[in-house]
């Protein structure tokens, strides 16, 4: 009986090892994750006060760009005037339906 016994706690300790360094993996894979995590957020913070270093210089120094930055700015103003077009556009076909150039037939 005992030869039965033995290759069943073999079997039992090995299983107990296996899971153990399963065990040990799933919590390795799981603080990579949260670091990884943590670093998507650190990034974000980054991205967003670039942003807002950009829209604070871009207010402050447009009309005088650092040369490096002029096509930027250009750029920007451009977008801009390009914008306001096109919300006179808007505002000019809103005020003509003011004017009852729809006509109900």
């Amino acid at each position: 009986m005992k030869d039965n016994k033995e290759p069943e706690s073999g079997f039992l300790a090995k299983s107990a090892e296996i899971a153990g360094r399963f065990g040990r993996k799933a919590i390795e894979l799981a603080s990579i994750a949260r670091l990884n995590a943590e670093i998507g957020l650190e990034k974000e913070k980054i991205r967003k006060a670039q942003l807002e270093i950009g829209k604070i210089y871009f207010e402050k120094c447009s009309d005088a760009p650092h040369p490096l930055l002029a096509d930027c700015c250009d750029m920007i103003k451009s977008s801009l005037e390009a914008i306001d077009l096109k919300k006179q556009d808007i505002e000019a076909i809103k005020h003509s339906g003011d004017r009852g150039e729809c006509s109900e037939e």
